[in-house]
């Protein structure tokens, strides 16, 4: 069991560095993955995170998006059209957008264009709102002002946190 948890985390980001260079049908076989993990359930070799590899592999997505990588920015574009993966996706887009991809900012913004759940892409702009991006900022405060958005304001109220201790809010 050991060994085919070191093999699946291999694979996991072998497959994710492929859709970071520009094969994109790594996807597909990163969500079949992700499904089979779901299904097979946590392991005592997962060390308390099911999806660990996942994370870790689309941190490296997000960090080379974040330096502009456009291969890097697309594969998470079209990841957040895979269920499986959409979480992930949308969480390295939020890092890649506060280290200032624009690109990477635009899906967090429209949420309901690009198909993603904003109860996701809320906490998601806080590394950019964090570092000021006004965009962000302003988003994040339109949801805290929104009577419809209610059950986002807590996440937009911490997301916003830094952004109001550093006046630009």
């Amino acid at each position: 069991p050991f060994l085919s948890s070191l093999l699946e985390e291999e694979a996991v980001a072998r497959l994710a560095l492929a859709a970071g260079n520009g094969d994109f049908s790594a996807l597909d076989q990163l969500a079949t993955l992700c499904r089979a993990k779901r299904r097979a359930g946590a392991t005592s070799y997962d060390r308390g995170d099911l999806y660990g590899a996942f994370r870790s592999s689309f941190d490296d997505l997000a960090s080379r998006a974040g330096r502009g990588e456009d291969n890097a920015v697309e594969a998470l574009l079209q990841a957040t059209k895979l269920n499986e993966l959409q979480g992930f996706a949308v969480h390295a887009l939020g890092k890649a957008a506060g280290m200032g991809n624009q690109k990477a900012l635009e899906p967090l913004l429209h949420p309901y264009d690009f198909h993603i759940l904003p109860s996701g892409t809320v906490p998601s702009l806080q590394p950019a709102a964090d570092n000021g991006n006004q965009k962000a900022i302003d988003a994040l405060a339109a949801v805290a002002s929104d009577i419809k958005e209610r059950p986002l304001w807590l996440s937009a109220a911490m997301a916003l946190q830094k952004a109001a201790i550093s006046g630009n809010v």
